[in-house]
């Protein structure tokens, strides 16, 4: 094909992306999982055209795919059951972005009436929403290995960014800024970068930030 693009990498050294010739419809792009040892295996599709996101110490690779109707559909694919399809919550899209070594897949889909949410999935409960606080929009960036998930929520539009586990549900974090990306590792401590627009007197600014449940947010 004309482009490749890696998304992700595993402690094992196995990457994942997609290849393809323009990424469009005559000539869809192709999600694959890379080592060393085999080189590039393509992973297949839903119906036409992939791309892989992310992938687990297991070789447990998420993405998403377009059905033969024309939706894109979040993935999970592993050697032994190949691609199989996560559903939506209701809406015709959704997306994979992260996975942990349980197998907890984290992305976001559309609802019925066309709102997006962030979206938590496990192969024993399904597709579940993980809510808004409120807001229209959700969505997720990073999931640990004991299930918290971290992304941002659009409130008075702003992306906000937020923690959430299944004891208690989704968290705001109190930083400054109006767009926020965040990641999280094991330990709980989240890491992001933030933007806030240049206002009256006030000057564009750009910051990182580390996150703490002790702590809080420390620039």
């Amino acid at each position: 094909g004309k482009e490749s693009r890696a998304y992700d990498i595993n402690d094992k050294g196995q990457v994942v992306g997609y290849y393809g010739e323009l990424a469009n419809d005559k000539a869809p792009a192709r999600a694959f999982i890379w080592d060393e040892e085999t080189g590039i295996t393509e992973l297949g599709s839903l119906g036409n055209g992939s791309q892989a996101t992310a992938v687990n110490n297991k070789g447990q690779v998420v993405g998403t795919s377009r059905t033969p109707a024309g939706q894109w559909h979040a993935f999970i694919w592993d050697k032994t059951n190949g691609m199989c399809d996560l559903g939506t919550l209701g809406g015709k899209h959704s997306y994979a972005n992260d996975i942990n070594d349980k197998g907890q897949v984290i992305g976001y889909s559309d609802l019925p009436n066309g709102q997006r949410h962030a979206f938590i999935w496990q192969e024993d409960t399904g597709m579940v929403d993980i809510g808004t606080l409120g807001g229209p929009t959700s969505g997720v960036s990073g999931i640990n290995n004991a299930g918290r998930v971290v992304g941002a929520i659009l409130k008075k539009n702003r992306y906000r960014p937020f923690v959430w586990d299944p004891a208690r549900g989704m968290a705001e974090l109190r930083v400054a800024g109006n767009k926020s990306y965040v990641k999280i590792n094991d330990s709980g401590q989240v890491v992001g970068y933030y933007f806030t627009p240049k206002w009256l007197n006030f000057k564009e600014r750009h910051s990182v930030f580390v996150w703490d449940p002790n702590r809080g947010a420390v620039e």
